[in-house]
């Protein structure tokens, strides 16, 4: 019998299959994966990119909630032509952004 252990994914003592995950978590987490979003037309990084700034100045401009900010970008990036990890990179550069933000606005109180 396999060992039991706790998973990462549900928390509940199953056998890991890999990544510290239940059989169930890890099929989930492999079916995420591969339901990539690929754009319609080829779109390298540089252009990706630029569309992602001017994404970011629109946000600005309109002054989107950073709840509203993540799910857009969320929605966004797979269509920037960026990899997956710096996709990934771009919402934790926001998260930290946001932490910043609550820091400096808990401090001027």
């Amino acid at each position: 019998m396999p060992n039991k252990k706790r998973c990462l994914g549900c928390h509940k003592n199953k056998p890991i299959e890999a990544r510290g995950l239940c059989n169930a978590c890890y099929r989930a987490q492999r079916r995420l994966a591969q339901r990539q979003y690929l754009a319609s037309g080829p779109v390298d990084q540089a252009t990706g990119h630029g569309a992602l700034g001017k994404l970011f100045k629109l946000m600005k401009e309109c002054k989107v909630t950073n709840q509203a900010r993540r799910a857009i970008l969320r929605e966004f990036l797979p269509f920037t032509g960026l990899p997956p990890v710096m996709q990934e990179a771009q919402l934790e550069a926001l998260d930290k952004t946001e932490e910043d933000y609550d820091t400096d606005r808990n401090n001027n109180q």
